[in-house]
């Protein structure tokens, strides 16, 4: 486990929502299992900005059943593992009407897998790929995924929340 403070945890909800324009008019999908860092940020992203949330419960959903609630309760925010959503594209035939930003993370995300989960997004959704360990308060980038820089080889892990910053380093610590 990973002890995060307080204020870190609340500047990276006021990230997300000030980044993704969240407000009362979404519904967040609760999916992660409490134990990864990702339910934090959905459940207190959900309660600070007034939007309703949709508790998945402790019974994995399947693809199917996953389309069918997203598309049920108008689901608009959703963040899978990316191991997750990698088999997303292989069951699902239809758009995910409602939604308008789909995130992932946990791992890298393959191209073909992003191509594919773009096929089932509506137009005006966006795809974000995020990045950072759990020490930096659950994500510390994140990058938007779009049909115009798909084509790229691979999927970039992102720019910097409003309130991170991100440095490169050398194996001795010295910046590059």
């Amino acid at each position: 486990g990973v002890g995060i403070t307080h204020k870190n945890l609340a500047t990276h909800v006021k990230d997300q929502i000030t980044r993704f324009d969240i407000n009362q008019a979404d519904t967040i999908l609760q999916f992660s299992t409490l134990n990864f860092d990702a339910s934090i940020e959905q459940i207190f992203t959900s309660l600070n900005s007034g939007t309703l949330l949709l508790m998945r419960g402790e019974k994995i959903w399947d693809v199917l059943e996953t389309k069918k609630q997203i598309n049920y309760f108008k689901v608009t925010i959703a963040f899978f593992p990316t191991a997750y959503i990698s088999i997303l594209p292989k069951e699902t035939d239809k758009q995910w009407t409602s939604l308008r930003i789909c995130m992932c993370g946990g791992e890298t995300l393959k191209i073909s897998v992003a191509k594919n989960i773009l096929e089932i997004l509506p137009t005006h959704a966006r795809l974000e790929n995020g990045y950072g360990p759990t020490e930096t308060t659950i994500a510390a980038l994140t990058y938007t995924v779009s049909a115009f820089n798909r084509n790229k080889f691979t999927i970039p892990i992102g720019t910097p929340y409003q309130s991170r910053s991100v440095q490169v380093l050398d194996r001795t610590g010295a910046s590059v």
